[in-house]
């Protein structure tokens, strides 16, 4: 697939906070494909560092295989609930599979030429076996992150402040700075 997908969940989600912030905004029609009842697989980038750094010294974790994610993946559409709650969004529509989009709107287009090199996996119940790197990272004291309403925000607060560093005229607190910084930092480095 190529790109950087936690660029696209930053990008998708300025979009979504424009969209919020425009006059009417917030009773816009946008729907998007993906599978509602999906599991959505993200996981905070501070964790998947803690993780390496955890697992590159541990010798039980050499030459596995190990997928980290979320203790909950929540689903596409807990996530899009979520998103819709925190930016006060009426009409976010998740469709599935199959299902037309009639008549797009602009906005609707540029969402789904966006999302379009990550169609095929957003339309399928991505699951991934994390027990091993569970029993590993666990032993180290380091659990999966916890995907909630509490996450979800704090991941819109990152891309409303990723091209810079003040939001809504208020100073960001040093740890928002921070991540804001390594996630910038960790999507250029790599893309995933």
């Amino acid at each position: 697939m190529g790109g950087a997908p936690s660029n696209l969940l930053l990008a998708f989600l300025r979009m979504l906070v424009g969209v919020a912030h425009t006059a009417g905004g917030r009773d816009a029609l946008v729907r998007i494909h993906g599978l509602p009842r999906g599991q959505f697989n993200i996981v905070p980038v501070e964790y998947v560092a803690a993780a390496i750094e955890k697992l590159t010294e541990d010798a039980e974790a050499l030459g596995g295989m190990l997928h980290l994610v979320a203790a909950n993946p929540p689903t596409q559409k807990d996530v899009a609930e979520m998103m819709s709650a925190r930016l006060g969004l009426q009409n976010l529509h998740l469709l599935g599979p199959g299902e037309e989009l009639p008549d797009p709107s602009p906005l609707e287009s540029r969402l789904g030429k966006m999302l379009h090199p990550y169609k095929e996996y957003l339309e399928q119940d991505v699951q991934f076996d994390d027990s091993a790197a569970r029993t590993l990272l666990d032993r180290h004291g380091l659990y999966a992150p916890v995907i909630d309403n509490k996450e979800i925000n704090r991941l819109i607060e990152l891309a409303m402040c990723s091209n810079h560093l003040r939001c809504a005229g208020k100073t960001l607190s040093r740890a928002t700075r921070t991540r804001a910084r390594r996630i910038a930092a960790f999507s250029k480095s790599y893309s995933l």
